[in-house]
């Protein structure tokens, strides 16, 4: 189910949703409009606040483990922390897990007497949360004051900016876990290490990681790849808006019905005081387009439009039908039959007689 946008008219996203609680009534197994452009968009999906939750869990897992005395433990799941941090640019769910990310880091460069990575993992901290409070409850007193004291030090320095451009443009920008922008644009930021992530709906994010120093500045130019093969949503919308491309825009749709493993796409476009009901690849018999009703005859429009034709009966064969084999038979006796009746009408038997003495 897609509700797509209209000259002078929003996505009718309700009706959708609507349509797809009738459809599911009724025993269809439907693709909702919010399903559909998450699985589409590969943008975000699994790095929102969910994944920060789970991180920051995992990070209270490796500070459990060194209260343990089980520094092993620790590093190992500190290393897969690190790894997930890194390869989703800091996902998109605050700073507050980068921030935690560090303060384990430098926790187990202190249990390794490592001054001065500690350090470097404070400054990090300060870099990618300037503002994030630390919960009393988690950490102590010392660890708390010790930030609070170096955030000054490295916001008093020169900013550092960072520029990213695009392939394709009006990417969104996130830097440390935080949207910062749509591309292209400059970010200013704290002089330190910097996570950035750029997304765009139907392509792979792509990871930046930098180190600026005071009053740096530095640009990235950074191409997309595309997650989902097909036309976006807000492309299809434009097409079918073009009275020309309308026929392109419906087609453009059944790449989307292969990538979301489905029979049809079901878009729902507004037109005038209704809503045109458009299916990719429509069922046997009906065409791509039915006509604009209104939103209350919409649920019997679209079962109507799902249900394929039945097709023109076809030519069965000869051996498919026993009613003509015992006509045919019927007919066939009644032409032997007659036959032999000819045969002894025409041919009269020779007559004689015998005397026996």
């Amino acid at each position: 189910m897609l509700p797509l946008e209209s000259p002078g008219h929003q996505a009718p996203a309700l009706e959708a949703e609507r349509l797809s609680a009738d459809l599911i009534a009724q025993g269809q197994r439907v693709v909702t409009s919010a399903d559909a452009l998450a699985r589409i968009s590969a943008g975000n999906e699994g790095t929102g606040p969910d994944w920060a939750a789970e991180t920051i869990r995992a990070i209270d897992g490796a500070r459990g483990a060194l209260t343990r005395l089980d520094r092993a433990e620790a590093l190992r799941i500190a290393r897969n922390i690190a790894s997930e941090v890194v390869r989703r640019g800091g996902g998109a769910g605050g700073s507050e897990v980068l921030v935690e990310w560090c303060l384990l880091e430098r926790q187990l460069a202190l249990t390794a007497s490592d001054a001065r990575s500690a350090a470097e993992w404070l400054d990090r901290a300060v870099a990618y949360g300037p503002t994030v409070e630390l919960d009393a409850l988690r950490h102590p007193d010392e660890e708390r004051d010790l930030l609070a004291r170096r955030r000054p030090a490295l916001q008093g320095e020169v900013a550092a900016t960072l520029s990213i451009v695009t392939t394709p443009g009006a990417a969104e920008i996130w830097v440390d876990g935080v949207r910062r922008c749509e591309s292209p644009c400059t970010v200013s930021l704290v002089p330190g290490h910097h996570l950035a992530r750029a997304t765009s709906p139907a392509h792979a994010p792509a990871i930046i990681e930098v180190e600026l120093g005071p009053g740096a500045s530095t640009s990235r130019q950074v191409g997309l790849s595309a997650a989902y093969s097909g036309a976006s949503p807000r492309a299809i919308s434009s097409m079918l808006a073009d009275p020309s491309r309308r026929a392109e825009g419906a087609s453009a749709l059944e790449p989307m019905a292969r990538f979301l493993d489905v029979d049809h796409v079901v878009a729902l476009v507004p037109e005038g005081n209704g809503i045109r009901v458009i299916l990719s690849p429509p069922p046997i018999g009906r065409p791509r387009f039915s006509p604009a009703v209104a939103t209350t005859e919409l649920t019997p429009t679209v079962v109507e439009q799902l249900r394929p034709m039945a097709p023109p009966d076809e030519k069965t064969s000869i051996f498919k039908k026993p009613l003509t084999w015992i006509v045919g038979a019927g007919v066939v006796a009644g032409i032997v039959a007659g036959v032999l009746v000819y045969g002894a009408s025409s041919h009269p038997a020779s007559s004689g007689s015998i005397t026996v003495q």
